[in-house]
C-alpha cells in the first residue's frame, strides 16, 4: 500500500510540473507578443479585452460543475485579490512595452522575495532568518540588471518591481482561498473581478480596434486563459513550494522565445543578475519549505 501511495504523489508531482511548465510556456508567449505588439493600445484596454477572451475560452472547464462555482464564502477577499491583480498586471504590461523583455520578465521574478514579508504580515508566519541574507542578495542580482552606478536605471524599471509586489499578495491570497474555495472559483472570480473593474474605465475611454488587432486580443486571450488553467491544475496536483522552481520557467521560456524568433541576446550583466535572483529565490524556497516540513505544528 505504501508503495502504492508513492507511486501515485510521483504521478501526481509529474503532472503538476508538466502542467507548470505548459502554464509558463503560454504567459510567455504572452510575454513576447505584448512587447512586440505593432499596435498603440493602453496596457489597460489590452488587458480588459484579453480578460473578455480569457473568460470565454475558460468557461467550459470553470463551468463543468454547474453554477455552484459562484457560492463562495469569501467575495470581499476575490474583489481585493482581482483589484490587485489588475494593477499588478498593467504595471507589468506597461513594464514590457517600455524596457527589453527580459529585463522586465527577470524583474518581476523577485515575486518569491515579497512573499515572506507578505506571510509574515498578513499570516502571521514566522520566517527563518537565513531567509534575509537571501532576499538582500535577490536583490542584489536586480541591481546587477538595472545597471550599476545608474547607468540603466530609470523609473521605468519600478513597473516591474511594483508589480511583483502585487504578485506576491496574489500567490500569498491564494492560500487564504484555497481554505474554502475550489481553484474553478479562484480563477472566475478572478476574471469577473478584474473585467468588472477595468470596464467603466475602458467603455468611458473607448477608441475603435482595428480588426487585426481584435484576433491579436483573441490570441493573447486564449493563451492567458489556457496558462492560468494549467497553473491551477499543477497547484491541484502538488504543493506550492515543490513547483517552486517552475516558477522561473516563464524567465527561460521568454528568453528562448525572443532569442529563436527575434535574435535577442542578454547582456552578462543580466545574465548574472538572472542567476543571483533566480539562485537567491530557488534556496529560499527550499529553506522555507524545509522549516515547514520540520515544523511540530
Amino acid at each position: 500500500m505504501l508503495q502504492e501511495e508513492l507511486a501515485q504523489v510521483k504521478r501526481n508531482y509529474a503532472i503538476a510540473v508538466a502542467a507548470s511548465l505548459f502554464g509558463n510556456l503560454n504567459l510567455s508567449f504572452v510575454n513576447v507578443l505584448i512587447s512586440k505588439l505593432p499596435y498603440e493600445i493602453s496596457s489597460y484596454r489590452l488587458f480588459f479585452f484579453q480578460l473578455i477572451f480569457g473568460l470565454i475560452f475558460i468557461s467550459p472547464w470553470v463551468f463543468r460543475r454547474g453554477i455552484s462555482v459562484f457560492q463562495t464564502r469569501q467575495y470581499k477577499q476575490h474583489m481585493i485579490r482581482g483589484i490587485v491583480a489588475v494593477c499588478s498586471i498593467i504595471f507589468f504590461y506597461i513594464s514590457l512595452r517600455l524596457l527589453p523583455p527580459v529585463d522586465a520578465v527577470l524583474l518581476k521574478s523577485t515575486t518569491p522575495f515579497f512573499v515572506p514579508f507578505l506571510s509574515m504580515i498578513w499570516l502571521k508566519e514566522k520566517i527563518p532568518l537565513v531567509t534575509w541574507p537571501l532576499i538582500l542578495s535577490g536583490f542584489a542580482g536586480v541591481y546587477l540588471i538595472i545597471g550599476p552606478f545608474g547607468e540603466k536605471f530609470s523609473l521605468d524599471h519600478l513597473y516591474p518591481l511594483v508589480a511583483a509586489v502585487g504578485y506576491g499578495y496574489i500567490v500569498v491570497s491564494v492560500n487564504k482561498l484555497r481554505q474554502t474555495d475550489t481553484p474553478e472559483q479562484i480563477l472566475l472570480f478572478y476574471f469577473m473581478t478584474a473585467i468588472g473593474f477595468l470596464a467603466p474605465v475602458v467603455l468611458f475611454n473607448w477608441e475603435p480596434i482595428p480588426m487585426a488587432l481584435w484576433a491579436i486580443l483573441a490570441v493573447l486571450g486564449l493563451l492567458y486563459g489556457i496558462g492560468q488553467i494549467f497553473i491551477v491544475l499543477a497547484y491541484s496536483f502538488s504543493k506550492p513550494g515543490r513547483l517552486a522552481p517552475f516558477i522561473f520557467a516563464e524567465v527561460l521560456f521568454t528568453y528562448l522565445i525572443l532569442e529563436i524568433v527575434f535574435g535577442v541576446s542578454l547582456q552578462v550583466r543580466e545574465m548574472w543578475g538572472g542567476a543571483i535572483i533566480i539562485g537567491s529565490a530557488l534556496v529560499m524556497f527550499w529553506t522555507i519549505t524545509r522549516a515547514k516540513a520540520l515544523s511540530p505544528e
